[in-house]
């Protein structure tokens, strides 16, 4: 058992509600889940994604969503893991254990990430029996909805809770299946599908829409000395995700290849429009902006088609997607596909 901790939150990758991909494990730091015996096949290695939540709450508030978006994606893909939906993922929760009860019957347990959590600080102590790079699931009281990218191996970072997601109600008290479908796809490997470096020949990008886009202007141009012109802190905002994360800007989740931007994200089966792990326009557009709703220019992203001059001759709103796309699973497919290495096989 350990102290008090907390989230590393430089690993964290704000959202809410990519292949035609963006791909999040392309570059160096992060990679596919690890291998490892699943159900008693002794012949084959399975990529596990062994899970547990933060406390009790978090399990009662999520557990049956989490199920449910878990099996969005099995549909997306064809079923569960073997040669017939071709992918070898699986999401599979930490054991648990049993008590000897004072009346004499055994009880069942569950495995929590912590023996203590404080949701409001979010710090507690790291259960002793629980690997540190383990899926740890929590429930946020604030509705945000975050989640890390891909694995990050012990040699890049061996901390506890390293791996995170992160979840809150939405509207209507109930965090959605199709949500928390999206934060899992970050947790697969997936980055926005509108982070793609070739992403402004399909959908405008439009900071000035972003939901506290003036307020993080206008604490850059009182901050940094030598005043800088109004347009260079605007290029900033919406090309620099350094830039934009240290103003507290929520354009991060926009910046092309997130904050890896030498990362060579796009896959090369293209964009996207049915991607799960594209935003809609209306998300992160300014409280109570009707003009979004009416009028896909004034929302910070929209759908565009281009005449063979590179002109914008169209601009689309850009639908809520419920389910992961063809290409979605396809990137599950790529990255963890059937069969996979294991006992007899090269």
């Amino acid at each position: 058992m350990v102290g008090l901790e907390t989230f590393p939150a430089n690993l964290e990758s704000n959202l809410d509600v990519q292949t035609g991909a963006a791909d999040g494990l392309a570059g160096t730091k992060r990679t596919q889940w690890p291998r490892g015996k699943y159900e008693g096949d002794d012949n084959n290695e399975y990529h596990i994604i062994r899970y547990c939540y933060v406390n009790q709450e978090a399990a009662e508030k999520l557990d049956c969503k989490l199920k449910e978006a878990i099996q969005l994606w099995h549909n997306a893909f064809g079923g569960r893991p073997g040669a017939a939906s071709g992918h070898s993922l699986v999401m599979k929760e930490v054991p648990g254990w049993t008590r000897l009860a004072p009346d004499g019957t055994f009880v069942d347990e569950r495995e929590y990430c912590f023996t203590a959590f404080n949701p409001g600080t979010r710090n507690g102590i790291w259960n002793s029996r629980v690997k540190n790079d383990v899926l740890a699931i929590e429930y946020d009281h604030s509705g945000r909805k975050s989640s890390t990218t891909g694995y990050t191996p012990e040699n890049v970072l061996s901390i506890n809770w390293r791996h995170q997601l992160r979840l809150g109600d939405s509207a209507g008290g109930v965090v959605a299946a199709h949500i928390i479908a999206h934060e899992l796809g970050h947790v697969f490997g997936m980055l926005h599908e509108h982070q793609r470096k070739d992403r402004d020949n399909y959908v405008e990008y439009m900071p000035s829409n972003v939901n506290g886009f003036v307020a993080a202007m206008n604490r850059a141009l009182t901050d940094i000395v030598p005043k800088p012109s109004p347009g260079d802190v605007v290029q900033k905002l919406r090309d620099d995700w350094e830039f934009a994360n240290n103003y507290g800007f929520l354009g991060t989740q926009y910046i092309k290849g997130d904050k890896e931007p030498g990362n060579p994200i796009d896959d090369p089966s293209g964009f996207d429009y049915d991607s799960i792990m594209l935003y809609p326009s209306s998300f992160g557009s300014i409280p109570n902006n009707n003009a979004c709703a009416s009028d896909p220019r004034r929302c910070p992203l929209s759908k565009i088609t281009k005449d063979k001059n590179g002109n914008v001759v169209k601009r689309e709103h850009i639908r809520t997607k419920l389910t992961p796309s063809p290409k979605d699973a396809a990137f599950i497919k790529k990255y963890y596909p059937w069969p996979p290495i294991g006992a007899g096989q090269k």
